[in-house]
């Protein structure tokens, strides 16, 4: 029977399904459009219109709603800081999607799931470089190895262990 087995879950089981789900909506958010196949783009496109949905009104519930789908802080706070806002006068048609073809591997239909709006996304900026720490100079890296080596007990070749067959 299939109890509890509501939607398309492609070829997963259900929390492999939602860790799915979860990770293109993320990717979208982040991005503005992915590339994925026809049948995950047809899957996770109702979810995206309600956390768009969400997102175009800032209060305490919806927040709640949006990191029950989306189970992360960044992506609620990119959706409500940045998403939400570009989406503000618009009731619906969210998203887009685009076809492209089939891919060659396996002739699945590849296509484009987009935002309409794309929202100006902040750039992350990375921490300026700090300080560069004394260098140590090659010679005293030289010297280290020697030190190494000779702190480790001598081969010395020729000399074997006897072993089983060797003794008796």
């Amino acid at each position: 029977m299939r109890h509890s087995y509501f939607g398309n879950h492609l070829g997963r089981d259900t929390n492999q399904a939602r860790a799915l789900r979860r990770s293109l909506v993320h990717s979208v958010l982040f991005k503005g459009r992915i590339e994925t196949t026809r049948a995950k783009a047809l899957s996770v496109r109702p979810e995206l219109e309600r956390v768009i949905n969400l997102s175009r009104v800032d209060n305490v519930n919806n927040r709640r709603q949006m990191s029950k789908i989306l189970g992360t802080n960044i992506s609620v706070k990119r959706a409500f800081n940045e998403v939400g806002p570009a989406f503000k006068d618009v009731t619906s048609g969210f998203t887009r999607i685009i076809r492209l073809g089939d891919r060659m591997s396996d002739m699945a239909t590849m296509v484009i799931l987009e935002l309409t709006r794309m929202p100006i996304f902040a750039e992350v900026v990375k921490p300026e470089a700090k300080e560069e720490k004394t260098v140590v100079e090659p010679v005293e890296k030289k010297v280290k190895k020697e030190v190494k080596k000779l702190a480790k007990p001598a081969k010395v070749k020729g000399t074997k262990l006897p072993t089983r067959k060797s003794i008796d």
